[in-house]
């Protein structure tokens, strides 16, 4: 009984244990159940990636046959499944050299990485592409074949092709033109130049490769490179500039015209500045001579004026004695108004030489500076009936010498109450825009016809013609403008870098030169009111000033 029941008890031991193992078992064969599962979940997105790539995918054995490829392969190289069965990849390199370099790298390394090589289509046309290629192992590690991606650059090897030679034809123009190219990165210092540049400036490639703008540069000129630098950093916009002093590697100095353009980097930051270099030295020098003879020949003008003056003096208390008054004034007053009018040329030139040799400068609040002038202008005009207004940002400045500028603020102004009848409006506008300071004197008076508009600025035009009108108070409506003060602002304009435009339409009431103003618009027959003068006609001189950043900076 004892027997059976331990037969019973190691029967039921027995059992239990195949329990444990049966459940075991269930559990492996359920975890091999996952991993098919994720197995072939893998081996799908494999799959997917495998021909949903825009790159051609491939893998092939050692011997170059195709085992797998996806449609993009067979689009790239024109061929259908079946066709690829009857050759090898050795048969679709152009060159077999390529095929052999592409062997050596792969066995060296293991991999190569965007190697360049041309391939032949089914159709023979041949492309360059780019191939990523690594070793295809089994579970062992043994070496089966080779998998990669093959990426078709051709259009893009194309574009390269077209800028290599653009750039090549280009860099051919900039080494044979005779004015020079420079590139300067942000702080100045060069990056790239031809030939011409170098030598203009004497020294070798060597020496100027990374040479700063300060090393051969007058300080006067290298504070006019960084205005004018961050004018174009400030606004990216190219500009130009005039009679920059440049000093050899011997000591000389050159004069150069010079124009500045922004180097700009992928996202459109400025990174440096581009540009040409003309040389004007032997120009400048006939400008130098031309003025030292005008400068002489104003000088020599001085003194025979005055003792004619002195003599005419004489002549007139001589003669008054001796004939009636009108038959003398006939005689002297003709005299005199051409001599003061010489006297008056003298005068003028001998200004514009003065201020165009160049004084010293100082940066200058603009609109408290116009002011002033404003208030002079006003005092000198008392008698006169306009309404002026000063507009514009209080804050903005410039490096100026106050006696150009209060001369040529003063002559537009004074032009302006020549040219306005009394009740009418003159407007002053102070503004900045696209790096530039403005200055614009607007009137609304008679204008200009389009006629003399074209000979503004050339020295022997006067705003109106001067004879119709009486007046030789300068500030009298129709006292007319003489046309050295405009050809004074011009020369003005060219020394130091500032430009003048004007803007006129003549009064639809008066559209000739012999058509008289009444100068008053109250007394106007053809308005009835001040806004029919206001739009009838008008003029505005407008000064634009290269200026660096705001506030003084």
């Amino acid at each position: 009984m004892k027997d059976q029941n331990k037969t019973k008890k190691q029967l039921i031991s027995e059992l239990m244990e195949l329990r444990q193992r049966i459940t075991e078992l269930e559990a492996l064969e359920n975890k091999s159940s996952q991993a098919e599962e994720a197995l072939r979940q893998s081996e799908a997105r494999y799959r997917t990636l495998f021909e949903d790539s825009r790159d051609a995918v491939y893998i092939t054995t050692l011997g170059g046959k195709v085992i797998d490829v996806n449609k993009a392969f067979l689009d790239l190289l024109g061929y259908t499944k079946g066709e690829l069965a009857g050759i090898t990849s050795q048969d679709t390199y152009v060159n077999s050299y390529d095929r052999q370099r592409f062997q050596k790298e792969i066995e060296q390394k293991g991999f190569v990485r965007d190697f360049e090589v041309k391939l032949r289509k089914k159709d023979n046309t041949v492309i360059d592409c780019l191939i990523t290629s690594s070793l295809w192992l089994d579970n062992g590690g043994n070496i089966l074949g080779y998998q990669g991606i093959i990426r078709d650059i051709t259009e893009w090897k194309r574009a390269e092709d077209a800028l290599q030679e653009s750039e090549a034809k280009y860099r051919t123009i900039l080494q044979t033109i005779e004015d020079g190219y420079y590139e300067v990165d942000i702080a100045g210092n060069f990056t790239s130049f031809n030939d011409s540049l170098f030598r203009m400036l004497g020294y070798s490639r060597d020496e100027m490769i990374g040479m700063n703008n300060r090393q051969y540069m007058t300080k006067e000129t290298a504070n006019k490179v960084f205005e004018t630098f961050n004018n174009v950093y400030c606004t990216g916009k190219a500009t130009k500039a005039f009679g920059w002093e440049l000093v050899m590697k011997d000591g000389q100095i050159r004069y150069v015209e010079i124009s500045v353009s922004p180097v700009c980097d992928v996202s459109g930051k400025t990174i440096g500045f581009r540009g040409i270099a003309r040389d004007i030295t032997e120009r400048k020098s006939l400008e130098k001579a031309r003025e030292r003879i005008i400068n002489h020949l104003s000088h020599e003008l001085r003194t025979p004026l005055s003792v004619i003056q002195g003599y005419l003096r004489l002549l007139k208390r001589k003669f008054q004695k001796q004939t009636s008054p009108m038959e003398w004034e006939k005689f002297y007053e003709p005299m005199k108004k051409q001599l003061d009018r010489l006297n008056e040329i003298q005068i003028e030139t001998h200004k514009i030489i003065r201020f165009s040799q160049g004084l010293e400068g100082e940066r200058i609040l603009l609109f408290s500076f116009m002011e002033r002038i404003l208030e002079k202008a006003k005092q000198s005009a008392d008698h006169r009936e306009l309404h002026i207004q000063l507009q514009g940002e209080r804050d903005l400045s410039l490096f100026m010498t106050p006696e150009v500028l209060e001369d040529i603020l003063g002559g537009l102004l004074k032009n302006a109450i020549g040219n306005t009848p009394d009740e009418g409006s003159i407007r002053i506008i102070l503004e900045q825009k696209d790096g530039r300071l403005l200055l614009k004197v607007q009137d609304f008076g008679i204008g200009i016809t389009e006629e003399n508009q074209k000979q503004i600025f050339d020295g022997l035009f006067h705003t109106v013609d001067t004879g119709l009108y009486t007046s030789k108070k300068p500030y009298d409506f129709g006292a007319g403008g003489k046309g050295l003060d405009l050809l004074r602002m011009k020369v003005y304009g060219q020394r130091f870098g500032f430009v003048f435009s004007l803007e006129s339409k003549r009064c639809i009431y008066i559209p000739t030169d012999r058509d008289l103003c009444p100068g008053r618009i109250s007394a106007c027959p053809h308005c009835e009111r001040p806004e029919d003068c206001l739009s009838s006609g008008g003029s505005t001189f407008c000064v634009s000033f290269p200026i660096g950043e705001r506030k003084g900076v």
